[in-house]
């Protein structure tokens, strides 16, 4: 590896740097991921010393400060690391800052931090005026705060170009500005938006990335295309319907297909939750006649009243390249299907990478077990109990990997797990193996563990 150039092993090391998912907001800005440094870059940089240098770095790109008098005891010579730091996260409350000596401590701390971009205060839930007017004036840094209430009311002495807004959700503290996007007036980037409808979007918002309707009534939506055109780093709509039937959703031109298909559905035995569209290409001339063109439905979510068998086969029939599918099944309902049914209908799925399981595994119907338990019986041996249940769920996991072949991760939340005569709570995050298509993780128990039968 010495022998290659320098860059080219940049670019190698860099995709490596960090967790893709440990927490990233998608609306963030890419170097916002320093916080979730990977272990296989703290495995890199042991190697030599050329690969040292290049993932110091990234390693120390990221700080936090949650106690601003230590502050005064950091080295901020050029070989401390703190002369590495790009992205530094303020976690404290406005009352500490507000006393002198911490306040100077932090003024002359911003200057030395050459390599500084981000200043992040979503950590701080009220910044004042006189803070954030400080780091702009000792730091070139962008400062990103949570949302729009975080802004002082007075903002004319603000650059507000060189703030960013992670969440505009509060409507009512918000004047955004309606000028076209290229404009240069003093607004704040706002990383993401939320609306009910058709408020807001005949405005402009800089540097919007991800837009979230609460949706109570589903309607045509014929200023789509303008708003996209007036704003090219949008890549996300979240669409949140409140456990809506598909009734009305034929004004969504993306839906068309689900709609017509689940009429072959009897009415109330599923809802949708929530729909994330993903941008796979720019606005076109063609996007005129068809405004979601361009648009990719990736990920739903659902409530499931009956056995999933038959809604999972109408939304693979439908939206074959969903990317991720999280399912509810609702208790108290028919919801008994056969594995086997199962595996043939998630095989259909051709894109599926992430599935959220909301009592999924608990409605498999199974033989009744013959293996005896004697250690089970009374008092209960949560250990012995737990492997058994974590042996079933990576078993059933396991077999869905196999014939979903894109599938990467499950998430799993079980109230009513059952397991011989016990029904348990259970939570995991589980990846799976490209090598094997086994899944890894461990699972969880909450709650308490009950019977499902007297002793009596």
């Amino acid at each position: 590896m010495n022998s290659l150039p320098e860059e080219l092993i940049c670019k190698v090391i860099e995709p490596l740097a960090y967790h893709p998912s440990h927490g990233f907001d998608s609306v963030w800005h890419q170097q916002l991921k320093f916080r979730w440094v990977s272990d296989e870059l703290r495995s890199l940089s042991l190697i030599n010393q050329q690969i040292r240098r290049i993932c110091l770095p990234l390693l120390f790109a990221y700080a936090r400060v949650s106690v601003l008098k230590k502050l005064e005891a950091h080295d901020y010579s050029s070989q401390s690391p703190l002369s590495l730091t790009k992205h530094l996260w303020l976690n404290f409350k406005e009352f500490e800052v507000s006393d002198s000596e911490n306040f100077s401590l932090l003024r002359d701390a911003l200057p030395q931090l050459g390599h500084l971009s981000w200043v992040d205060m979503t950590g701080v839930q009220a910044p004042s005026g006189a803070l954030l007017d400080m780091i702009q004036k000792y730091s070139a840094s962008t400062v990103i705060v949570a949302g729009i209430q975080s802004l002082p009311r007075n903002r004319a002495f603000l650059d507000l170009s060189r703030i960013t807004v992670l969440d505009a959700d509060h409507p009512q503290s918000h004047t955004p500005r309606s000028v076209p996007a290229s404009s240069s007036a003093q607004t704040p980037n706002v990383c993401r938006l939320h609306s009910s409808g058709c408020d807001r979007v005949h405005q402009v918002y800089r540097g919007l990335r991800e837009l979230h309707f609460h949706l109570v009534d589903v309607s045509p939506m014929p200023w789509f295309l303008a708003f996209t055109s007036n704003h090219p780093l949008l890549s996300t709509l979240v669409f949140n319907f409140f456990d809506r039937n598909v009734v009305g959703f034929h004004h969504l031109p993306f839906l068309h297909s689900f709609v017509e298909n689940s009429h072959q559905v009897e009415p109330g035995k599923f809802c949708v939750v929530q729909l994330i569209l993903i941008r796979t290409c720019l606005t076109t001339d063609s996007s005129i006649t068809r405004p979601f063109q361009g648009w990719h439905v990736s990920e739903m979510e659902i409530t499931i009243c009956s056995s999933p068998i038959e809604i999972l086969a109408l939304i693979s029939a439908s939206l074959p390249r969903l990317n991720r599918l999280s399912i509810l099944l609702r208790t108290g309902h028919d919801c008994e299907y056969e594995f086997d049914e199962l595996i043939n209908v998630l095989g259909r799925f051709r894109s599926l990478q992430g599935i959220d399981s909301g009592g999924l595994f608990s409605f498999v119907r199974e033989l009744p077990s013959t293996e005896q338990l004697p250690d089970l019986l009374r008092p209960v041996d949560l250990d012995t109990l737990m492997a058994k249940v974590q042996s079933r769920v990576h078993r059933f996991a396991s077999c869905i990997a196999l014939a979903v072949s894109s599938l990467q991760s499950f998430s799993i939340m079980e109230e009513n797990f059952p397991i011989h005569d016990y029904t348990c709570g259970l939570y995991a995050d589980l990846d799976v193996r490209s090598s094997d298509r086994k899944v890894t993780g461990q699972l969880f128990r909450f709650g308490t563990l009950d019977r499902e039968w007297s002793l009596e």
